[in-house]
Protein backbone atom coordinates (compact mmCIF):
# COMPACT_ATOMS: atom_id res chain seq x y z
CA UNK A 1 0.00 0.00 0.00
CA UNK A 2 2.95 2.33 0.64
CA UNK A 3 3.95 2.09 -3.02
CA UNK A 4 0.40 2.95 -4.09
CA UNK A 5 0.41 6.02 -1.85
CA UNK A 6 3.77 7.07 -3.25
CA UNK A 7 2.52 6.70 -6.82
CA UNK A 8 -0.42 8.94 -5.91
CA UNK A 9 1.93 11.56 -4.46
CA UNK A 10 0.74 10.89 -0.91
CA UNK A 11 4.25 10.61 0.48
CA UNK A 12 3.45 11.12 4.16
CA UNK A 13 0.91 8.28 4.02
CA UNK A 14 3.45 6.17 2.15
CA UNK A 15 6.03 6.80 4.87
CA UNK A 16 3.55 5.66 7.53
CA UNK A 17 3.01 2.40 5.66
CA UNK A 18 6.74 1.88 5.14
CA UNK A 19 7.23 2.51 8.87
CA UNK A 20 4.81 -0.34 9.57
CA UNK A 21 6.55 -2.61 7.08
CA UNK A 22 9.89 -1.88 8.75
CA UNK A 23 8.38 -2.47 12.18
CA UNK A 24 7.18 -5.94 11.10
CA UNK A 25 10.22 -6.78 8.96
CA UNK A 26 13.22 -4.68 9.99
CA UNK A 27 15.48 -6.51 7.54
CA UNK A 28 13.40 -5.61 4.48
CA UNK A 29 15.77 -3.46 2.42
CA UNK A 30 13.07 -2.46 -0.08
CA UNK A 31 11.00 -0.84 2.67
CA UNK A 32 13.93 1.40 3.59
CA UNK A 33 14.59 2.16 -0.09
CA UNK A 34 10.99 3.10 -0.78
CA UNK A 35 10.71 5.16 2.39
CA UNK A 36 13.91 6.91 1.33
CA UNK A 37 12.32 7.65 -2.04
CA UNK A 38 9.27 9.11 -0.32
CA UNK A 39 11.48 11.29 1.86
CA UNK A 40 13.27 12.52 -1.28
CA UNK A 41 9.96 13.37 -2.87
CA UNK A 42 9.16 15.44 0.22
CA UNK A 43 12.55 17.17 0.02
CA UNK A 44 13.74 15.53 3.25
CA UNK A 45 17.10 14.42 1.90
CA UNK A 46 18.85 13.87 5.23
CA UNK A 47 16.14 11.37 6.20
CA UNK A 48 16.38 9.76 2.78
CA UNK A 49 20.14 9.32 3.22
CA UNK A 50 19.57 7.44 6.47
CA UNK A 51 17.11 5.07 4.82
CA UNK A 52 19.25 4.46 1.75
CA UNK A 53 22.24 3.76 3.98
CA UNK A 54 20.20 1.31 6.06
CA UNK A 55 18.93 -0.40 2.90
CA UNK A 56 22.53 -0.81 1.74
CA UNK A 57 23.56 -2.24 5.12
CA UNK A 58 20.94 -4.94 4.58
CA UNK A 59 21.54 -5.50 0.86
CA UNK A 60 24.68 -3.94 -0.54
CA UNK A 61 24.22 -4.95 -4.18
CA UNK A 62 21.33 -2.68 -5.14
CA UNK A 63 22.62 -0.30 -7.81
CA UNK A 64 19.43 1.75 -7.72
CA UNK A 65 19.82 2.49 -4.02
CA UNK A 66 23.39 3.65 -4.59
CA UNK A 67 22.17 5.85 -7.42
CA UNK A 68 19.30 7.26 -5.34
CA UNK A 69 21.61 7.96 -2.42
CA UNK A 70 23.99 9.69 -4.82
CA UNK A 71 21.16 11.94 -5.99
CA UNK A 72 20.33 12.79 -2.38
CA UNK A 73 23.98 13.63 -1.66
CA UNK A 74 24.19 15.77 -4.79
CA UNK A 75 21.02 17.62 -3.84
CA UNK A 76 22.69 18.40 -0.51
CA UNK A 77 25.75 19.67 -2.48
CA UNK A 78 27.97 16.79 -1.38
CA UNK A 79 29.31 15.91 -4.80
CA UNK A 80 32.21 13.85 -3.46
CA UNK A 81 29.88 11.40 -1.73
CA UNK A 82 27.52 11.50 -4.71
CA UNK A 83 30.39 10.55 -7.01
CA UNK A 84 31.27 7.57 -4.79
CA UNK A 85 27.71 6.31 -4.95
CA UNK A 86 27.38 6.79 -8.72
CA UNK A 87 30.65 4.88 -9.14
CA UNK A 88 29.35 2.04 -6.97
CA UNK A 89 26.02 1.95 -8.82
CA UNK A 90 27.84 1.66 -12.14
CA UNK A 91 30.20 -0.98 -10.75
CA UNK A 92 27.16 -3.11 -9.90
CA UNK A 93 25.21 -2.29 -13.08
CA UNK A 94 27.13 -0.56 -15.89
CA UNK A 95 23.98 0.01 -17.94
CA UNK A 96 22.26 2.72 -15.88
CA UNK A 97 22.21 5.79 -18.15
CA UNK A 98 21.04 8.12 -15.36
CA UNK A 99 24.03 7.17 -13.24
CA UNK A 100 26.43 8.16 -16.03
CA UNK A 101 24.64 11.47 -16.56
CA UNK A 102 24.56 12.36 -12.88
CA UNK A 103 28.14 11.19 -12.38
CA UNK A 104 29.17 13.48 -15.22
CA UNK A 105 27.52 16.40 -13.47
CA UNK A 106 29.11 15.48 -10.12
CA UNK A 107 32.53 15.26 -11.75
CA UNK A 108 32.00 18.64 -13.39
CA UNK A 109 30.99 20.18 -10.05
CA UNK A 110 34.21 18.79 -8.56
CA UNK A 111 36.32 20.31 -11.35
CA UNK A 112 36.77 17.01 -13.19
CA UNK A 113 35.94 16.07 -16.78
CA UNK A 114 32.33 14.91 -16.80
CA UNK A 115 31.90 14.96 -20.57
CA UNK A 116 32.67 11.27 -21.22
CA UNK A 117 29.96 10.26 -18.76
CA UNK A 118 27.43 12.64 -20.32
CA UNK A 119 28.21 11.17 -23.75
CA UNK A 120 27.92 7.62 -22.40
CA UNK A 121 24.54 8.42 -20.84
CA UNK A 122 23.32 9.82 -24.14
CA UNK A 123 24.56 6.72 -26.00
CA UNK A 124 22.48 4.61 -23.60
CA UNK A 125 19.33 6.58 -24.37
CA UNK A 126 19.38 9.23 -21.64
CA UNK A 127 17.92 12.55 -22.77
CA UNK A 128 20.73 14.97 -22.03
CA UNK A 129 19.61 18.42 -20.94
CA UNK A 130 21.07 21.58 -22.49
CA UNK A 131 22.87 22.28 -19.19
CA UNK A 132 24.48 18.84 -19.32
CA UNK A 133 25.52 19.40 -22.93
CA UNK A 134 27.32 22.56 -21.79
CA UNK A 135 29.61 20.35 -19.71
CA UNK A 136 31.04 19.07 -22.99
CA UNK A 137 31.67 22.52 -24.46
Amino acid sequence: RGLAYALLGKYKEAIKDFNKAIEFSPHLADAYKERGNAYCDLGEYAEALKDYTKALEIYSSDAVVYFNRGVAYATLIDFQEALKDYNKALEIDPDIPNAYAYRGVAKYMLGLDGCPDIKKAESLGFTVTPAMKEICN
